[in-house]
């Protein structure tokens, strides 16, 4: 290869290595991933080593809900309030050799900025709530 084809190549190759930092920066924050997946997709990412060098994946899936029910404590009463209509995201880490559950997340991103709230599930949680699942189906 002469040196301007070379030079043309480094050129490109820093080209697409800059225009995928930029988008992901540009979808960087959880937030912003929260609010821009699509509910039809299920996300799952690229696979990387946990500290003991396992491969681990993270799947995202939104799920747009409608309205639901909390509790609210109204002068020293506790009541019940109808919540708006919703998105939600549940995101399970598992290992990549035998799909083995890590932590499975149900969360959703508040008006206030980046506040989110969850509940995680570890692994011997999420298999009891699976054996739950199937009992009654």
């Amino acid at each position: 290869m002469d040196r301007r084809t070379i030079a043309a190549i480094t050129s490109l190759n820093f080209a697409t290595t800059l225009a995928c930092e930029q988008r992901a920066l540009s979808m960087s924050s959880e937030d912003e991933i929260f609010h821009n997946s699509r509910p039809d997709k299920t996300y799952v990412s690229p696979a990387f080593k946990d500290y003991s060098g396992q491969k681990l994946r993270i799947a995202n899936k939104v799920i747009d809900g409608g309205p639901g029910f909390e509790f609210a404590k109204v002068k020293e009463e506790l009541v019940l309030r109808q919540t708006d209509a919703g998105r939600f995201q549940i995101k399970a880490s598992f290992l990549e050799d035998d799909r083995s559950f890590r932590t499975v997340t149900i969360q959703k991103f508040t008006s206030k900025g980046n506040a989110k709230e969850y509940f995680s599930f570890g692994p011997g949680e999420v298999n009891a709530l699976l054996k739950f699942m199937t009992n009654i189906k």
